[in-house]
């Protein structure tokens, strides 16, 4: 399925196939939306967004620190191939950076990520470095482009 028209806003309850396993969003989609779509759609293996907008971040959507006791709750999703795109517009590197590692803990059939606009400097670290808690990670395959002319953000902000 693709969702096309920008000018309709998209709500989770939107989708009721119960048997959707490719969804293609080029509307602008805040991830608030995208969560609840991946929590009503657990069939979902490809997903795709084009236009992940950075307004109405959740207050809980956090990295835990290295090492914590307690890991995320994965999400109840079968999503095995993402791909990401922000609007250009919002780019702001820390919110994206936050959202795409957020989405990588909590999507444990994660295989292969792709993403624009999303530097690399730091995202193989992150995921080196949390794949002792996620062994998820381990199995991931990244293709990140874009961002390479962001300052580098310092790994204590990660």
């Amino acid at each position: 399925m693709i969702v096309w028209n920008s000018d309709i806003p998209i709500l989770p309850t939107d989708f009721t196939c119960s048997d959707l396993t490719h969804l293609a969003l080029t509307a602008p989609t805040n991830i608030r939306t995208i969560l609840g779509l991946i929590t009503i759609q657990p069939s979902l293996e490809r997903l795709i967004l084009h236009n992940i907008t950075l307004d109405d971040i959740p207050p809980d959507i956090t990295i835990p620190e290295r090492g914590a006791h307690e890991a995320m709750v994965p999400l109840n999703a079968s999503i095995d191939c993402l791909q990401i795109n922000f609007v250009l517009e919002q780019l702001v590197p820390e919110l994206v950076i936050l959202v795409t590692k957020y989405l990588l803990l909590r999507l444990p059939a994660l295989l292969q990520v792709h993403a624009t606009q999303i530097p690399y400097h730091g995202m193989g670290n992150f995921v080196g470095e949390y794949a002792q808690w996620y062994p998820h990670l381990r199995n991931i395959g990244l293709t990140l482009t874009g961002g390479e002319d962001w300052p580098l953000i310092n790994e204590a902000e990660e």
